[in-house]
């Protein structure tokens, strides 16, 4: 791997214990995800797509807060 990882912003959690249950839910959904990032045809991707090798293929961490340090601000463009 080279290094770089995909962030997904997920609705408010409070905690890694409620973090750990919205994992719970939708860890297949990450796993669609990374699978379509590294390979586009799903036929190409891993027979075995259960929790177990989402587990050991993804580092999955928990971070409460996100910072735009760009150099152009983020425009809503519904506003």
């Amino acid at each position: 791997m080279d290094g770089e990882k995909t962030v997904y912003l997920i609705e408010k959690i409070d905690d890694e214990p409620h973090f750990k249950q919205w994992l719970k839910l939708n860890w297949e959904v990450l796993f669609e995800e990374e699978q379509h990032g590294w390979y586009v045809t799903p036929e190409l991707w891993p027979q075995d797509r259960t929790r177990a090798p989402f587990d050991r293929w993804c580092d999955v961490e928990y971070h409460t807060v996100v910072e735009d340090r760009g150099t152009v601000p983020l425009i809503d463009d519904e506003m």
